[in-house]
């Protein structure tokens, strides 16, 4: 949570500042939804393991900033997920079973692009694309070892927001989250894994919000 509350505090810094606040419109957005679950991906070893990342809620805030009479806007993000992931051995001595708990903390810029349906003033549809990091915690059950890390991350997103006002927007999104990890032999014991690798997981999600809209 300390990571949330720093994200939180600049993004008040942000909105309070002077220059912001009385030259440029932007938005704080917030997000909540479910993350379907995906099989992870290794590369670089010899994994023993068929890996799979469950889905769950992810929940976030999210401050955009938006140029007067543009169609773009550039967004500093906070994305949360706290799921798990059940491993299962393929070799044939099976005790390497196991579940791994996981945080994942993402900090993410995004670009969006805004497209208006005709002459509609309330609502209007958008794609971006997201680039960061992931800061994740991993725990074993079998092992009770815990690793962290901070991870490269990015994502897509396509969606669509409803003006319920001049101020409060309803928004709606699917997007893709994929981060990798490198692989810890702490957390594959009896394994010829080795710790050369990484894991990847591409991650599809639905979320909605409320965007509350700010501006001269």
């Amino acid at each position: 949570m300390k990571l949330f509350t720093s994200v939180v505090l600049l993004i008040l810094v942000i909105v309070l500042s002077p220059d912001v606040s009385n030259s440029q419109d932007y938005k704080i957005n917030t997000y909540a939804g479910y993350a379907f679950d995906d099989a992870i991906i290794y590369s670089g070893t010899s994994a023993e393991y068929d890996g799979l990342l469950e889905g769950g809620l992810v929940w976030g805030l999210g401050f955009e900033y938006v140029p007067r009479h543009s169609d773009y806007g550039i967004e500093l993000m906070y994305l949360r997920q706290v799921t798990e992931s059940p491993l299962n051995s393929t070799a044939s001595d099976t005790t390497g079973n196991q579940s791994l708990d996981i945080d994942i903390n993402y900090v993410l810029f995004g670009a969006n692009k805004y497209f208006r349906f005709g002459r509609s003033k309330t609502f209007y549809s958008y794609t971006g694309a997201l680039l960061g990091v992931s800061l994740t915690d991993t725990k074993s059950s079998l092992t009770g070892q815990s690793v962290s890390g901070t991870n490269f991350a990015w994502g897509l997103r396509i969606g669509a927001t409803y003006l319920v006002s001049n101020n409060v927007g309803l928004n709606f999104n699917a997007q893709l989250l994929s981060t990798t990890q490198r692989i810890d032999e702490e957390l594959f014991p009896g394994s010829s894994i080795g710790t050369t690798g990484s894991a990847s997981t591409l991650q599809f999600g639905l979320n909605g919000g409320i965007s509350f809209i700010f501006g001269d």
